[in-house]
């Protein structure tokens, strides 16, 4: 009941929200390099131990203008369509 009654508590600097945030923060970002950093260091190893081709610096380099356009385009249109909501 003790830790039930630490874990409602609404001041931000106790040790179970100190510890709260900790696990939520490590958590999320073991999450977005899973998602979005896992394949990249698997390609990187391969390179490194076997030389296989890794394309990363090949994608980061050469930035397709026209796609770059296009993202920004619909962007700018979800934000219109966002606005609209609110108005």
């Amino acid at each position: 009941m003790n830790i039930l009654r630490k874990s409602l508590d609404t001041d931000p600097s106790s040790p179970m929200a100190v510890w709260g945030h900790l696990i939520l923060r490590a958590s999320i970002g073991v999450m977005i390099f899973y998602i979005h950093g896992w394949h990249k260091l698997e390609g990187g190893l391969a390179y490194v131990q076997h030389g296989t081709p890794w394309t990363l610096a090949k994608e980061v380099t050469q930035a397709d203008e026209g796609s770059t356009r296009r993202r920004t385009h619909d962007a700018i249109r979800r934000c219109h369509g966002i606005s609209r909501l609110f108005s």
